[in-house]
């Protein structure tokens, strides 16, 4: 396709698909739509971790691998973060909107530095931690998949002690990293084990649609399972994991799930989201909802909180949201700026 949605070329179709679903995921869960939401959480972002391991290549050397990753996450998450600053120091002139929810613009400033489960851009800072960590897995197991899941495991499972123990979000977000390395190891063994062939390519659409039935129902049972006996959910950015083993198959079967569809899914639109998610990931829920929310407000629309109120509202967020930044990623894309922003 060419013109105004170019999609590039020598991708993974269905992880761009995948990624594109997950993007989808993410905005629908932000709008905090009844039911819908609950289940996101439930293994959106596992989704993009995941997704990041089954395009992940190991670099010959730690200096191959810096120099490739901070061009693509550590300087984008600066950019995108200081124009997200930029919109509430703007906004802090005429409204206190933004201090309510983050504080004085020094205080945003300071929490950008420090990223601890901070706006949306969280996960550019625990992606970048995340793969270097998954580099020295890599390293200790020797690149094989027994070696390598059992440190990963481990590391998990510190990181999940630390939390046990009453531990707080570190700076950029290094017990998530811990967390998120393990989907990410489960992305990169998938495509390289015989399991991605299984899954993936079937020619009997019957057993293709059961098996989707089959995850998708495991991923809501075992969500559900996760809240009844912790009363808690999962929701990675601020460090809350529910009953870790209940989280990790209900994270792992929604992970199944989408990444069957998307394999029988080359839908454009969503290829072009796939890969072209990161302005859209970054600014959807820290800029425009709140820009949207504030008009709403003022103008008083969708004041009713029923529920058919409150998909109205959805639907028209979500509808806004990709009017905007779709045509913002492309202009973006035309400057001479865009590395610095990732796209």
């Amino acid at each position: 396709m060419t013109g105004f949605f170019e999609i590039k070329e020598n991708r993974v179709v269905w992880v761009d698909v995948a990624r594109g679903v997950g993007l989808l995921l993410v905005i629908i869960g932000h709008l905090r739509l009844p039911y819908a939401a609950a289940w996101v959480y439930t293994f959106h972002m596992p989704l993009f971790f995941f997704l990041s391991g089954c395009v992940y290549r190991q670099p010959d050397s730690f200096k191959a691998f810096l120099k490739k990753k901070i061009p693509r996450l550590f300087i984008p998450y600066w950019f995108l973060g200081l124009v997200i600053w930029l919109f509430y120091a703007t906004m802090s002139l005429f409204s206190d909107y933004g201090v309510k929810m983050y504080g004085s613009n020094l205080d945003m400033l300071g929490n950008l530095i420090l990223q601890k489960g901070f706006w949306t851009i969280w996960f550019l800072a625990c992606l970048f931690l995340c793969q270097i960590i998954f580099y020295f897995v890599l390293k200790v197991g020797g690149n094989r998949a027994t070696p390598s899941f059992a440190v990963s495991i481990v590391l998990s499972c510190v990181a999940y002690l630390y939390y046990r123990t009453g531990g707080r979000i570190l700076p950029w977000d290094v017990d998530a990293a811990l967390v998120a390395q393990f989907y990410f190891c489960c992305g990169y063994f998938f495509v390289k084990s015989k399991m991605f062939g299984k899954l993936l390519v079937s020619q009997n659409k019957r057993a293709t649609f059961l098996k989707c039935l089959f995850f998708l129902g495991l991923n809501v049972f075992a969500g559900y399972l996760c809240v009844r006996l912790s009363g808690r959910s999962l929701n990675m950015s601020i460090g809350m994991y529910g009953n870790e083993l209940a989280t990790t198959v209900s994270a792992l079967s929604g992970i199944a799930f989408v990444v069957m569809v998307s394999a029988g899914a080359a839908f454009k639109p969503l290829i072009y989201l796939g890969q072209n998610a990161m302005i859209i990931f970054a600014w959807h829920s820290r800029i425009v909802l709140v820009a949207l929310y504030y008009l709403y407000e003022r103008l008083g629309l969708f004041a009713d909180n029923s529920l058919s109120a409150q998909f109205l509202k959805g639907i028209a967020s979500f509808s806004l949201i990709l009017i905007i930044l779709v045509p913002a990623t492309e202009l973006i894309k035309k400057t001479k700026f865009k590395r610095l922003f990732g796209v």
